[in-house]
Formats: C-alpha cells, structure tokens, sequence
C-alpha cells in the first residue's frame, strides 16, 4: 500500500508511534482535529505529503520529519499543522527548498523554536484573508540557525542568520499578526 488516508492518525489511542518504514504518503486531514496524539516520527521514506495534515491537532507536541537532503520533496505542505496549538518547535528538514502558499504554522501559539531548511530558496504566502499568513499567531516563537530535537530545543539566539539559498520572501503576509520578532535577522552569512 505505501499510503495513508485521511483521518488515519486522528483517533490513534496511543500518545504516540514512527510511522512505519515503506510509508511514501501521507494524505490529507490525515491527523486532523486530533487530541490524544502527542509525537509522530516521520520516515526519509515519505515522498509525498498532503496539505492540512494536522490541522488543529491541538493534542500534537512534536513532529519529526527525518528526512534527508537526498529525499524528493521539495514543496512544504501548505497547513501542515495550521492550528497545532501546543507544537512545541520545529526542525524543518533541508531537502525542503520552498514554502508556498499559506499557514503553515498560523494558530501554533506554543510554538518557539524553528529552523528553517538550509536548502530554502523562495517562501512566499498567498495573499488575502485573515488567516493566513506563515506564523499568524506564533508570537512565542523565535528562528535558531541549527537542526535540533525535541530534546535538545535551542535558546534564541541574538542574530538569526537566514538560510543562504534564500532568494525570495514576498508578500508581506509571511509576518502578519506576529506581535514582536524575537531575533535579529540577517540575510546572507
């Protein structure tokens, strides 16, 4: 099969599980509105993720996605944890080189820690609407210039320095509703 469908992970009784080697896809809604699931580990050999698929988890602390730079995803899923009120942080892996479109993060309001793919080139959020901007609502959280995990969260750091593949931030709606930048950020190296 190599798949899972939606709802799959929405009324797991367990607090939480790696979802098993040989999974390609993840789809859509896939643990959305879920309560009991606290962590989910993510396999390099997902190939495929679906927008929304934890959209208002609000049991979901901690996703892993160990995926490395070799992996063919390049796109990150547009409201993959639109909603998540208590992740905690986020390590983006490196072989995500775009972030199109909107929400990813936007409701996420524990939310601290995040690194952003060094491989980033373009991030860019869809215009209008009032939900839906990058980190609408996040304003706990800060951007750490190193890979991390869920038990090694990093403190801010003074100077936030910006992937250097990045070539494009546009539309203004990547910050809005973010009350207060937690860093100083820096273009280039």
């Amino acid at each position: 099969l190599g798949k899972t469908g939606e709802n799959a992970y929405t009324y797991a009784d367990v607090k939480g599980f790696d979802i098993p080697t040989g999974i390609t896809h993840v789809a859509k809604y896939a643990g959305k509105d879920g309560t009991t699931l606290k962590w989910i580990t993510f396999p390099d050999t997902i190939s495929s993720l679906s927008n929304a698929i934890f959209q208002r988890a609000t049991g979901l602390e901690e996703c892993t996605l160990k995926f490395s730079e070799k992996n063919t995803m390049r796109v990150f899923p547009s409201y993959m944890f639109f909603g998540c009120s208590n992740l905690k942080a986020f390590s983006m892996p490196d072989c995500f080189t775009s972030l199109y479109d909107v929400a990813h993060f936007s409701g996420c309001t524990n939310l601290s820690a995040v690194h952003l793919s060094e491989s980033l080139e373009t991030w860019s959020s869809g215009g209008g609407g009032s939900r839906n901007a990058t980190f609408d609502d996040c304003n706990n959280m800060y951007f750490v210039n190193e890979t991390f995990t869920y038990d090694n969260i990093p403190q801010k750091p003074e100077v936030y320095y910006f992937p250097a593949n990045l070539k494009s931030i546009s539309n203004i709606s990547v910050w809005k509703k973010k009350k207060n930048l937690n860093n100083v950020l820096v273009f280039g190296t």
